[in-house]
């Protein structure tokens, strides 16, 4: 499974592979070091030893008594007695409805006994109106300043806008995510605070995101949305109990300097599998890829490879495209093994890198072994085309938006 938002749930398909619902976990962990309040759970507070206040404090349960130094490191009702917050003797704020006499009896019959008196239900259901305040310490221990009122601790909303990728900020409290502008501030796998995410359009695209994210089309079918997504892995170590039920993963490489996580199973090599299976029992054993062929959704699993790099593939299959940056052991032509030589049947694979392509204009086409490149790299080096060496040709290919992907291309003669 793919780590991600865990508010967001939905199938996006990557190169015939399903990615699941994305889930993510909020940490209850009272036990790390805090700094200040905002550090800890709700119903924590952060305790710090005032002869050591630079040192990270301890989380715990709001009830427990609070270290100090001084009257105002404790909250308001309490002073500071041997180093600990105790409950003191200050009075009240004085409250002229503390000092006023009680109505008369008059007036209480009639609040009592009228039913039907608006009035009366007013006076019962309104909430009294919060305590100002000017911080944690002017308020209630089981409360937080929030915004110059004292508020139930952990439900403070304070605004934290997005302005980079990747930046801190702040969630409203119990909320998994908060869509600030151009932004989408949102709770991590692991993480418990809010990481500031680009919104972007399109899926499985990287040339509008950061280096180092890709945009993925993520949430439900009929409403997605498409997020810079930072990257999880470069090897499939460390996708490592990424299931909800603790099942290892599998991370493939894309452009842009990502790597995503995608959950395994236990299906072997060649064995059948499922793109949209929810559960180990349909997909494939780590570093294995469910390929479809375009049958739906059923496949085989295959070898993950770098075709880059000529990886060897197991006979009558060779290394070939999956992502910009990954390979996948697919099936071989019969004819054709260099660049240029005839081949048949057209899409199989040539040979490591190379693809069957079908070129010319009808009537007059031919099949023929051409080798993918990579703009810029020197992936066409010693690929001749009638004795003359070829470039990187980016121009022929299109992305998952029907937009030209400029970062992959076929080594072809220059065009004359």
């Amino acid at each position: 499974m793919m780590r991600g938002l865990w508010w967001l749930c939905g199938g996006v398909v990557v190169m015939g592979a399903a990615v699941g619902c994305v889930r993510g976990e909020v940490s209850e962990d009272a036990d790390s070091g805090c700094l200040d309040d905002f550090s800890c759970p709700a119903g924590f507070i952060c305790s710090i030893d005032p002869l050591s206040p630079t040192d990270p404090g301890e989380c715990v349960e709001a009830n427990v008594a609070r270290r100090c130094s001084v009257d105002e490191d404790c909250f308001r009702g309490q002073e500071c007695i041997n180093q600990t917050c105790v409950d003191g003797a200050t009075p009240p704020p004085n409250n002229d409805q503390n000092n006023d006499p009680p109505p008369n009896n008059d007036q209480n019959n009639d609040v009592n006994n009228d039913q039907n008196n608006d009035q009366n239900n007013d006076v019962n259901n309104d909430p009294p109106p919060p305590t100002p305040c000017d911080g944690n310490g002017d308020c209630e221990v089981f409360e937080e300043c929030c915004d110059g009122s004292c508020v139930d601790r952990g439900s403070c909303v304070e605004d934290t806008p997005c302005t980079a990728q990747g930046q801190p900020c702040v969630l409203p409290a119990g909320e998994p995510a908060a869509a600030p502008g151009n932004f989408v501030c949102a709770l991590l796998v692991g993480d418990t605070a809010g990481t500031c995410l680009s919104r972007c359009t399109g899926n499985l695209v990287a040339d509008v995101c950061p280096t180092g994210s890709y945009c993925l089309a993520i949430g439900d079918e009929a409403e997605p949305v498409s997020l810079c997504l930072p990257s999880e892995c470069d090897n499939s170590f460390e996708c490592a109990d990424i299931g909800e039920n603790g099942e290892d993963g599998t991370c493939v490489r894309f452009d842009n300097s990502v790597g995503l996580c995608f959950g395994a199973g236990n299906i072997p090599q060649n064995g059948a599998c499922n793109i949209n299976a929810t559960d180990a029992a349909g997909r494939c054993d780590v570093d294995l890829f469910c390929i479809t062929g375009g049958n739906g959704p059923n496949g085989t699993c295959r070898s993950l490879c770098d075709m880059w790099n000529n990886d060897v593939c197991p006979n009558g299959q060779a290394c070939g495209l999956l992502t910009q940056e990954a390979g996948v052991c697919l099936d071989q032509t019969p004819t054709g093994r260099v660049p240029f030589d005839t081949c048949n049947p057209p899409d199989d694979w040539c040979a490591t890198g190379s693809r069957c392509f079908t070129v010319g204009e009808a009537p007059n086409t031919q099949n023929l072994c051409l080798d993918y490149c990579r703009p810029g790299t020197a992936d066409c080096n010693g690929v001749f085309f009638q004795g003359q060496n070829t470039i990187c040709n980016n121009n022929i290919f299109v992305d998952e938006n029907q937009q030209p992907d400029t970062t992959i291309g076929l080594c072809l003669p220059p065009e004359q």
